[in-house]
């Protein structure tokens, strides 16, 4: 016998899950209703992932950038100013360290918010001082969940969390008011939970990690690596 929250995968799978409690079946999925459901299901999750630091979110890749640089524009997944967790660089000795560390006074995100720069709307690295020399440096960071639009897509965070999201915004758009806080209520409950087992891996187990990351090229803020939204890291 499957457990319920183990088996909501899909977005299907989520509806189903709510359906007895919210009008007794899923909607068409060419629905209005069925549109915001799926609206709702998105929100959600968003909502969750800026909220939380969730160890199944957390990627990296490898951000270059030539010497004198003053900025890195990074990957189109990273969707929040505090998500950079690790920014290891080597020096011309091999000896790597943590320019994201609090207390480094290396660097510190930004948005790009020049509307006429190609990358506008894109987060940042800028450098306190202008790189002496090129880098290489593989960043960690907490990314945004791939965007589910379909039925068969599978969410990242926990199902049962983002059911019980979904339906407090069913409750709020039906007027059901004491519904919705029950359901409001449960999807906290659970969200608190996941987080404490979460366990992210401390910064210096990360620094010491040496697989190879994908690889994303700024040269003074031109960014030359492009990827599709719902691109998910390997």
């Amino acid at each position: 016998m499957n457990n319920a929250p183990q088996a909501l995968q899909t977005c299907t799978q989520i509806f189903n899950y709510i359906s007895p409690y919210a009008g007794g079946s899923v909607p068409s999925d060419d629905s209005k209703q069925y549109a915001n459901w799926m609206r709702w299901l998105q929100t959600k999750q968003d909502e969750y992932a800026r909220r939380g630091y969730w160890k199944r979110l957390l990627t990296k890749a490898t951000i270059t950038a030539a010497a004198e640089a003053e900025t890195a524009v990074l990957p189109d997944d990273f969707h929040r100013a505090n998500g950079l967790y690790v920014f290891k660089v080597a020096d011309e000795y091999g000896n790597e360290t943590d320019w994201a560390e609090e207390g480094a006074n290396k660097l510190f995100v930004t948005m790009i918010t020049d509307d006429t720069d190609e990358d506008y709307g894109q987060w940042q690295i800028e450098f306190i001082e202008p790189l002496t020399s090129a880098i290489s440096a593989t960043a960690w960071y907490f990314k945004n969940p791939p965007i589910p639009t379909v039925g068969s897509d599978k969410v990242i965070l926990p199902g049962d969390l983002l059911a019980y999201g979904v339906l407090s915004e069913y409750f709020r758009s039906t007027g059901a008011e004491g519904s919705q806080d029950d359901a409001r209520v449960e999807a906290e409950n659970r969200f608190q939970s996941y987080l404490t087992q979460e366990n992210i891996p401390a910064r210096y187990e990360l620094l010491q990690f040496n697989s190879k990351p994908r690889k994303i090229f700024n040269i003074w803020n031109r960014r030359l690596y492009s990827s599709r939204l719902d691109r998910q890291s390997n």
